[in-house]
């Protein structure tokens, strides 16, 4: 059954429906709303438009847009794709490196920026030195620490990355990761990993989302499949980088500052609020049913955030007893926010 055919859309997100089965076995219809907000360099937000995603979508081996496709997530998913321009300072020259972030209300993250550089031999040991400028630089993993070790072990944080193991003989000629972490004192209770020195999402069969899948034995195939083992947890949907979720979920028009990574400066802007509702009818009754903001994903390359919301309505035996569901919105947005007219010229 196509639920989409049910579906009343009175927003201006675009929304579809799913076939899936949740945790616990039951099938559900799970509704995801995609609203996305176009930005000029001074902040100037206006409607713009993204799909729901039916497949992951990658970049360089790095996870530029995840799925949408999974029936529930606690909290908010922040993540920050495209290519960083770091400011042309005399010191980021001299030092050949810079610093880039990204804040979401009261969540930071700060990650430091290199030239290109390579692992060579030293009297002291293996270190890097620098072979390329300063310059553009793509947010992938990559170009963070990871990737696989003389045996062919993988790093379990990034499968992509670059210097990962205990013999670094093995890496002499080979590039030096480009992404590094900085770690911030104002917040103690995060920890800096080299491997995670990036804002964009991470794959589901990277830590820490693999170790949150469960236990997928032979118990499991035999006794379970295709319902999810009992140790699964919701955090292994959330494609969040370490120190960008927020277990309390957002509202949406938080302010958001964007450092270090537009050509034309540090990038500010606050979003409307613009919540979305999802309630379904069945057998003739309203019923309303739970959702939040729990995706907030800048494309820096694009100018374009888009946010996500979700709700999964678990299905009654007779599947045509779910005669309509409502996707809608409580709010208008400004009518200069529905234009095609070009961005002002800045002053």
């Amino acid at each position: 059954m196509d639920f989409n055919q049910r579906l009343e859309n009175r927003s201006y997100a675009t929304v579809q429906c799913h076939l899936l089965t949740d945790r616990l076995g039951f099938d559900v219809c799970t509704v995801v709303a995609k609203l996305a907000f176009r930005l000029s360099a001074q902040g100037e937000a206006r409607l713009g438009f993204r799909p729901v995603r039916l497949a992951s979508v990658g970049e360089q081996g790095s996870l530029r847009f995840p799925s949408d496709l999974v029936e529930e997530k606690d909290g908010t998913d922040i993540g920050l794709v495209g290519t960083a321009y770091p400011a042309q300072t005399r010191e980021a020259k001299e030092k050949n490196r810079a610093l880039a972030w990204l804040q979401v209300g009261t969540i930071r993250k700060i990650v430091q920026i290199g030239g290109a550089a390579v692992y060579k031999n030293a009297l002291t040991g293996i270190t890097t030195t620098d072979v390329g400028a300063l310059g553009p630089t793509p947010l992938r993993y990559d170009l963070c620490y990871g990737g696989k070790d003389h045996e062919s072990n993988l790093c379990p944080e990034n499968h992509i990355g670059r210097g990962f193991g205990k013999d670094k003989v093995y890496h002499v000629g080979h590039p030096a990761p480009q992404l590094e972490p900085i770690y911030d004192p104002l917040r103690p209770e995060e920890k800096a990993h080299p491997a995670h020195a990036c804002f964009a999402p991470i794959w589901e069969n990277w830590e820490p989302r693999q170790s949150r899948k469960g236990t997928c034995d032979k118990a499991w195939q035999e006794e379970r499949l295709p319902i999810r083992p009992l140790d699964f947890q919701v955090a292994h949907h959330s494609w969040a980088a370490p120190g960008l979720h927020s277990k309390t979920p957002l509202l949406g028009d938080e302010p958001i500052e964007v450092g270090g990574v537009l050509p034309e400066g540090t990038w500010r802007f606050k979003l409307p609020r613009y919540p979305l509702f999802f309630e379904s009818v069945l057998d003739d009754q309203v019923r309303s049913h739970p959702t939040h903001l729990d995706g907030l994903l800048i494309d820096a390359d694009e100018r374009t955030v888009e946010l996500t919301y979700r709700t999964s309505i678990i299905l009654p035996m007779k599947w045509d007893r779910l005669q309509t569901i409502r996707s809608f919105a409580t709010v208008s947005l400004a009518p200069e926010m529905l234009t095609d007219e070009p961005w002002p010229k800045a002053s």
